[in-house]
């Protein structure tokens, strides 16, 4: 008889176990459930710590509008204009008396550059700088008769005029009237196309003309030049840091700041200038996000992809 009340306790309790267990796998079930989304929802952010952000390097700045100003690189060559350049001949044909200067030297307009006695009066007239320059080329000794031949030839030194090459492909975007940045001997010189100026037929370029003020006195015609031309400038309702657009999965991103998560924002790009990026579309002002060292939260995200397909 106590056989069969044990048999009756066990085959009694079996739904109880069979119950049990189909809780615990439906707990499990949406235990992995939730996992699987919080995974899915974080699947292209990661988490850093401020601390560690700030170790890295991470700089996190507000999405604002800004200027977007395009340049177009040029190179060039410095010319002497030809109100610095002069040819020194005598008025009078006559005997050289005296000179006064030498190749290489600086001379100021109203300077005597030699004394010659003329052969009609044989009255001494003296010859003097049209301009202030340096002694290019002397052709002169004391003792000689002068003839229409030049006798000095000075170039000015306070002005000069940089020619710079535009090719095909940068003749639309330039014009008369733009400004120009000009890198030189360590100096950097502002000025504005004057001219454009076609080119020879041999030359593949036109000449954009530039008058420059030689204020370190350390430009020389025929001194090789680069220029950044200012072609265009915009004001942008979203600007970032051109270095803050990175391409995660094929698409242009943003990596925003929310507490100690960064998440890739997929944009759209409009203009660039190489260190400002207009922001068209996915990120609004005032948002925050990575403008220098994005590709340190990148190469997490991408690192945290990778070990959860595993």
């Amino acid at each position: 008889m106590w056989i069969q009340n044990v048999l009756f306790v066990l085959i009694a309790a079996l739904p109880l176990v069979v119950n049990a267990s189909d809780d615990h796998n439906h707990a499990d079930d949406h235990e992995h459930e939730h996992e699987h989304e919080h995974e899915s929802e974080h699947a292209d952010s990661t988490e850093i710590e401020e601390s560690m952000a700030l170790r890295s390097g991470v700089v996190v700045s507000v999405a604002a509008e800004g200027k977007i100003e395009r340049h177009v690189q040029v190179y060039g060559t410095l010319q002497t204009p030809p109100e610095q350049f002069a040819q020194v001949r005598a008025r009078f044909a006559g005997l050289v008396k005296t000179v006064a200067v030498n190749v290489g030297q600086n001379v100021k307009q109203g300077d005597v550059l030699a004394v010659i006695e003329s052969n009609d009066s044989l009255q001494n007239y003296e010859l003097r700088a049209p301009i202030a320059g340096v002694i290019q080329h002397r052709a002169v000794n004391p003792g000689e008769i002068t003839s229409a031949d030049p006798l000095f030839t000075i170039i000015g030194n306070e002005t000069l005029w940089a020619n710079l090459h535009i090719f095909p492909a940068q003749r639309f975007d330039v014009a008369v009237g733009q400004n120009v940045h000009i890198q030189h001997n360590g100096h950097t010189h502002e000025g504005a196309i004057a001219h454009l100026v076609p080119g020879s037929g041999e030359t593949p370029y036109v000449i954009a003309r530039v008058h420059l003020q030689n204020t370190h006195k350390d430009m020389v015609p025929g001194d090789m030049l680069s220029a950044q031309i200012d072609v265009q400038l915009m004001v942008a309702d979203v600007v970032v840091t051109s270095e803050a657009v990175q391409t995660l999965e094929g698409k242009d991103v943003v990596f925003v700041q929310q507490g100690q998560y960064y998440i890739a924002q997929p944009v759209a790009v409009g203009a660039s200038d190489g260190v400002h990026t207009q922001i068209l579309q996915g990120l609004e002002q005032g948002e925050r996000y990575v403008a220098r060292n994005s590709y340190l939260i990148k190469a997490d995200i991408k690192k945290s992809g990778a070990a959860h397909s595993h």
